[in-house]
């Protein structure tokens, strides 16, 4: 079998159903019609595509119907801060395009120099930033509002977003 390669693009704007939680993550949507009256949904924009080690993300603070004006739902606050996705939501079709920003850039739009991750491990975590690394002292308070690079599956982010 092939691996299909999943292809997304800085800017992309996704919705993500919140009636979905409770289905698995692996299941497929491509045949399923969303839509109805009493369907919300979330949005996100894809900020970067780092391959194997996830697409990075931004949720939006805005509930709506899937014809929402993609303008409106970018001018709305992020719901919390930058996340990356193993992108099984959009390939399995249970998340799917809305529309796009127009000239994306990255740091214009998403702040991309600010976004920060802690990776490694607990006790011993270095800090992502822009692209690069640094050494940090784990004992730093301010850490602990800093996400872990963790990258989640569609129903993960589903339970966060409904939280």
């Amino acid at each position: 079998m092939k691996d299909k390669k999943l292809i997304v693009h800085p800017g992309d704007v996704y919705f993500i159903p919140l009636f979905l939680h409770g289905e698995s993550s692996a299941k497929s949507f491509s045949r399923y019609k969303f839509g109805g009256d009493d369907q919300d949904f979330c949005f996100l924009r894809v900020i970067d595509n780092h391959l194997g080690s996830g697409v990075l993300i931004e949720v939006f603070n805005y509930v709506g119907s899937i014809e929402a004006d993609v303008g409106e739902i970018i001018s709305s606050e992020r719901l919390f801060e930058p996340i990356y996705i193993a992108g099984e939501g959009i390939s399995k079709k249970r998340w799917r395009k809305v529309g796009e920003t127009k000239d994306y850039d990255k740091e214009t739009h998403s702040n991309y120099s600010s976004i920060q991750f802690l990776i490694g491990l607990p006790g011993e975590f270095r800090l992502w930033c822009n692209g690069i690394e640094y050494n940090v002292d784990t004992s730093i308070d301010k850490l602990e509002n800093i996400e872990e690079h963790i990258i989640l599956t569609s129903k993960q982010v589903e339970k966060r977003v409904l939280k």
